[in-house]
């Protein structure tokens, strides 16, 4: 896996119902996500065509979360783009979900 992970609890919010998170534990994502930052997504299927050109949560099928830009592949398989890193070509993957809110960490003073 190329970025870590955890999962947190989604907020109680009014629209939350049906929402998960993932903190983002790496610096392999920055300058679109810094560690401490949490990714929500919704967990209801999305097909590719949802998917295509929006950053998604990635799970693929050797069990690695990735949040990347997708664009669908062909069936189960989406070339998945980031800022930092060569691209992941046709990989193949069990689900993606758009992102549809994230939490930004604090950046300290000075920094």
């Amino acid at each position: 896996m190329d970025a870590a992970f955890q999962g947190v609890e989604a907020p109680p919010l009014p629209g939350s119902d049906g929402l998960s998170a993932i903190e983002v534990e790496t610096d392999q994502l920055w300058p679109a996500y810094r560690p401490g930052e949490l990714v929500y997504y919704r967990e209801a299927p999305a097909s590719p065509r949802e998917c295509n050109g929006r950053d998604c949560v990635v799970f693929l099928t050797d069990g690695s979360i990735v949040i990347r830009m997708f664009t669908a592949a062909g069936p189960n398989r989406a070339t998945l783009v980031a800022f930092s890193g060569p691209p992941m070509l046709q990989v193949e993957y069990t689900a993606a979900y758009p992102i549809v809110w994230m939490k930004r960490a604090p950046v300290p003073i000075g920094a």
